[in-house]
């Protein structure tokens, strides 16, 4: 979850990225917030619900789950920002300091424990060689996936949607090219197109057999479409499920039946589930497997 507000100053000028906000985004245990230096303040959920209803005093009330953390150089002006799952990271977002028509990305190691002052961070550069070499280019939304805590995603303005693995920090995992048309004509392609639709943000299904592998994207004229199947290399999925995504894949249409089962078979090899109760999606060739991009639905379509 992520929570913004404009400075005191009042929100931006129309097509202005060179602006703060404060931030806030939270896990189970923490609430984290960053103000526009990039320094990161955190909060014990536990300590707040701990003290609710009691009469407890200030310092109880600010029960802090670590010392503020300030960089040791702010790497951008914050955009955008993601706490893991587990808190042990976070992501920062949005244009540099010197250039703002240059965008950083960058990740925050989370340290647990509290000490008297605050402590120095060291951002981590994500994919620095991409945004140095492509001024204009804008992060529209990050976020982590839900089936991986060594993974998260980006969506950039260059309608590319990037999965990043904390392994290397310096290339996408995988990378989907999306061009999204005002007609049902859709696809993946390198050739994005005066007349393609903006994708602007995107969200993770659920976890239920393929919704578990669906990416939903939304463009700006309010369509939405839907992505599958996409998963990050080596995250697990219940071994149970296996049966009914095959299931679901024997039913599907001739043209995409043969496609999702040699899909199954490449990422989850049944060899696997006879021996696990949960699986590793192993690494396969984007480029044989690629995800089929479906929409938009009848009912998510833009009005008139």
């Amino acid at each position: 979850m992520e929570l913004a507000s404009e400075d005191l100053l009042g929100p931006p000028a129309l097509g202005s990225r060179r602006y703060s906000r404060h931030l806030a985004a939270c896990n189970s245990a923490t609430l984290c917030a960053v103000g526009a230096d990039c320094t990161i303040r955190r909060l014990s959920l536990k300590g707040q619900l701990q003290a609710e209803g009691k009469q407890a005093d200030r310092a109880a009330n600010s029960d802090t789950a670590g010392p503020d953390l300030q960089p040791t150089v702010p790497p951008c002006i914050p955009q955008h920002f993601r706490v893991s799952r587990n808190g042990d990271c976070a992501l920062l977002g949005g244009p540099t300091l010197d250039d703002s028509d240059r965008s950083a990305l960058c990740l925050v190691e989370l340290p647990t424990g509290s000490q008297p002052s605050a402590a120095q961070m060291e951002p981590l550069l994500i994919d620095a060689a991409l945004y140095d070499s492509h001024p204009g280019l804008e992060i529209f939304q990050i976020d982590w996936h839900p089936s991986s805590p060594a993974h998260f995603a980006v969506l950039t303005s260059d309608a590319t949607w990037r999965l990043y693995c904390l392994d290397d920090l310096s290339s996408p995992e995988q990378q989907i090219i999306l061009r999204f048309r005002p007609s049902r004509k859709v696809g993946l392609t390198q050739d994005i197109g005066s007349q393609s639709v903006a994708c602007v943000a995107f969200c993770f299904g659920v976890d239920h057999a393929w919704e578990r592998f669906t990416v939903f994207f939304t463009c700006a004229d309010g369509a939405v479409y839907c992505m599958c199947p996409v998963a990050p290399f080596r995250s697990t999925c219940p071994a149970s499920s296996l049966p009914l995504l095959h299931s679901l894949a024997a039913s599907a249409s001739p043209a995409d039946a043969g496609p999702t089962k040699e899909w199954l078979h490449q990422a989850l090899p049944q060899t696997e589930a006879s021996t696990r109760s949960r699986m590793l999606v192993q690494p396969h060739v984007l480029e044989l497997h690629a995800p089929a991009l479906i929409g938009p639905p009848g009912y998510l379509q833009p009005g008139p």
